[in-house]
């Protein structure tokens, strides 16, 4: 989902694509039969507060302790494509999403009204990949810790409405984890073990290579500025064909845009559809049944949806790596880009 100004305003402009991906997500999951609305469960480990520290060791300052967070692929005792991550939110235990495709950190509207929290906005309205209008709003300076992370810097947390399928699952909102790490330091989202830690940006590079060895490993594109968040992208082939693709472990299934060169190209083999959620809704995309795709050491066939919309030119990409080819993979996340390796399922 991309954000336009409805007019004309200093500061903030609010962009995210994490509409369209989050949506896609809940097709693979099959939870549209979901129950009543749940809070998600409180974590022995989860305080809202500042990360756990370590005691001082002799002769020496404190040390922050290492954070390590525990991804989740499991939502009501069911499997779930994306990646969850128990928070807390004000004070409010929620499950989020962990969203490499949203470009900013996202809370669902139905729990910024259930917690009261106070919400601006300047008449920004988003576009999701359906092309229909979302209206956006934000949050200013809210209280979020992660489980096993602790506290996280969230100057502005965007928010979105969502479909109801989503609040009856309890997801509360989306975090995008490239925004997380510190200068000189990597966050770790290993989609293959479910964990996400924090490392020297060095280290946790040379792990990756001595895991995967150095052929596997690619480098991603950081495609950010000051009103668009971050976007992590990362070269790969469709049935032969070069395409650069978005990072984005909030959707299920990887896709192309019908209108890039590799969609037109392969539009013809497209068979049937899929039934996906949007920010707006759930709309139907055409499949292009097992095609090739590979991606940072892994050669996969999977189904690939085909998206209405063309590529944005403030990040021009053919489409988005899902979620049935990242499961295999391990991101390094740094400040700018980051590395992904990925192995057999």
């Amino acid at each position: 989902m991309r954000a336009r100004r409805a007019r004309a305003r200093a500061g903030l402009a609010l962009s995210t694509s994490l509409c369209r991906v989050a949506m896609l997500a809940l097709a693979a999951a099959g939870c549209a039969e979901a129950g009543p609305a749940r809070a998600a469960p409180a974590s022995p480990h989860l305080a809202d507060g500042p990360a756990p520290r370590s005691g001082p060791p002799p002769g020496g300052p404190a040390r922050a302790a290492p954070r390590e967070a525990s991804l989740r692929f499991e939502l009501d005792e069911r499997p779930f494509p994306s990646p969850l991550l128990d928070a807390v939110i004000a004070g409010q235990p929620a499950t989020l999403v962990v969203d490499t495709g949203a470009t900013h950190h996202v809370l669902a509207r139905w729990l910024a009204d259930e917690l009261g929290l106070p919400l601006s906005t300047a008449g920004d309205v988003g576009v999701d990949h359906a092309g229909r209008p979302v209206p956006l709003s934000r949050i200013d300076h809210a209280r979020v810790a992660l489980s096993g992370w602790g506290r996280i810097d969230t100057p502005v947390l965007l928010v979105v409405p969502v479909p109801d399928v989503l609040r009856r699952l309890g997801i509360g909102g989306f975090l995008a984890p490239q925004l997380l790490p510190s200068p000189g330091r990597a966050v770790v989202l290993d989609l293959r073990d479910g964990r996400m830690t924090e490392a020297p940006r060095d280290e946790a590079a040379r792990a990756l290579r001595a895991r995967f060895g150095e052929a596997a490993v690619i480098e991603l594109g950081d495609c950010s500025g000051p009103s668009q968040g971050r976007e992590l992208t990362a070269r790969a082939s469709v049935e032969g064909i070069e395409v650069t693709l978005k990072i984005d472990s909030g959707a299920s299934h990887s896709s192309l845009f019908a209108a890039s060169p590799a969609g037109k190209a392969l539009s013809p083999r497209a068979r049937g559809g899929r039934s996906a959620y949007a920010a707006s809704g759930k709309h139907t995309v055409p499949v292009l049944p097992g095609a090739r795709l590979r991606l940072a050491g892994r050669d996969a066939a999977v189904d690939i949806d085909l998206l209405p919309g063309a590529p944005r030119a403030a990040c021009p990409s053919d489409g988005y790596a899902g979620m049935d080819v990242l499961r295999a993979c391990v991101l390094v996340l740094a400040g700018a880009g980051g590395l992904a390796a990925c192995g057999p399922p």
